[in-house]
């Protein structure tokens, strides 16, 4: 492979390692392979089904919205005002 092909796959590899640490939809998945490993098998033809893909994002939005209604943030007691006289 040429140097530049190596960069792509390095730079590539480090944006799906971002995504796997920040959205919550993978968390707590544990890989037996890492990002690069993902990246040199998944060829050079990007295939996008925009269809599919909103649809799967608005059912995900859908999911977590109505989680976060069943379960929301416990708010933390307000202390008692005193009163000056």
């Amino acid at each position: 492979m040429t140097e530049a092909t190596e960069q792509r796959i390095r730079e590539q590899a480090a944006d799906l390692e971002r995504r796997w640490s920040t959205d919550p939809r993978w968390q707590g998945v544990e890989r037996t392979y890492t990002a690069e490993d993902v990246i040199r098998l998944q060829g050079s033809f990007k295939v996008e089904h925009s269809i599919a893909r909103a649809g799967a994002e608005r059912l995900w939005d859908l999911i977590v919205d109505r989680y976060r209604k069943a379960h929301p943030p416990e708010r933390p007691e307000r202390p008692a005002r005193s009163r000056r006289r």
